[in-house]
């Protein structure tokens, strides 16, 4: 019987976890991101404060936690399919 590759299940939720977190910080940059284009680059303070916000954090938790069970369930029936 074959079994549920983990690794390729935590790979590709790294990677789009990753994906994620450059997605918002983008995103809740872009004034700053603008700014530096210009040569106004602000304080990493200024960075960080409109980066990590607690609704920021839960939602990439939650995401990557989705994430993991999609994957973790179309490997499942990969396995099952195999197997039958």
């Amino acid at each position: 019987m074959d079994e549920v590759n983990y690794q390729k299940i935590i790979f590709k939720t790294f990677l789009k976890l990753l994906l994620m977190i450059f997605i918002f910080v983008s995103i809740n940059n872009w004034p700053q991101i603008k700014g530096s284009i210009h040569g106004e680059i602000p304080p990493l303070n200024v960075w960080l404060d409109h980066s990590i916000r607690v609704s920021n954090v839960f939602f990439i938790i939650v995401a990557t936690i989705y994430f993991f069970y999609v994957e973790f369930k179309k490997q499942k029936e990969l396995v099952d399919g195999h197997s039958n």
